[in-house]
């Protein structure tokens, strides 16, 4: 992949991370996630160990992804009938967060919500039916 802004920014979008999210990661401020994103300053890059940060994230997103399909996948073998698989997302941080509480997990609702979309699409291929349903059981 060639490091380019459009690059950057369509892998962080990817990996649904806002550019306060990259900010808070790379403690700079979030004008500068801006600057790199920002064509109009093209002497302005992301640095590289923040690159190596949302290649590593995207990583993790898709094994984590192939994981979480792999075992809703086995879960389901011999299962016979209808099933009501429903893949969680979250509207807002808070709603993940009452989730995430105690857990030690402190992931981004983009992120997450992003690997769900992984998931669903891994689960689309095995063609096993689901649902996305919201924090809170309403469905969309």
């Amino acid at each position: 992949m060639k490091k380019t802004k459009a690059a950057f920014r369509a892998l962080r979008e990817e990996c649904g991370l806002t550019q306060q999210d990259i900010a808070d990661e790379a403690d700079v401020h979030l004008r500068s996630v801006k600057r790199w994103e920002n064509p109009s300053f093209p002497s302005i890059e992301p640095p590289d160990d923040v690159w190596a940060f949302v290649l590593a994230a995207r990583g993790a997103m898709h094994e984590d992804a192939r994981s979480i399909a792999e075992q809703v996948i086995e879960s389901l073998r011999g299962v016979n009938g209808p099933r009501d698989l429903a893949l969680d997302y979250y509207r807002t941080q808070e709603d993940l967060d009452a989730v995430q509480l105690g857990s030690g997990a402190d992931e981004p609702v983009g992120y997450v919500n992003a690997r769900m979309r992984l998931v669903g699409q891994l689960l689309d291929k095995a063609e096993i039916p689901y649902t996305y349903r919201y924090a809170g059981g309403r469905e969309e």
